[in-house]
């Protein structure tokens, strides 16, 4: 089964949080750097957080 990118970039970030990659608190980092960092557009970027949102 083909895994979407937003879906493969959500993913990503989830572990990078579990890994504590991020503080508890901290923001994410921005769309724009996002996007470079991992080299998907910008709406990618957007759905992919918007997945994160949902999954609470």
């Amino acid at each position: 089964m083909k895994t979407s990118k937003f879906g493969k970039l959500a993913s990503t970030l989830i572990l990078k949080i579990e890994s504590q990659m991020f503080q508890y608190g901290e923001k994410l980092p921005a769309i724009r750097i996002l996007t470079a960092e991992y080299g998907v557009s910008k709406n990618t970027v957007i759905r992919a957080l918007i997945e994160l949102e949902k999954s609470g």
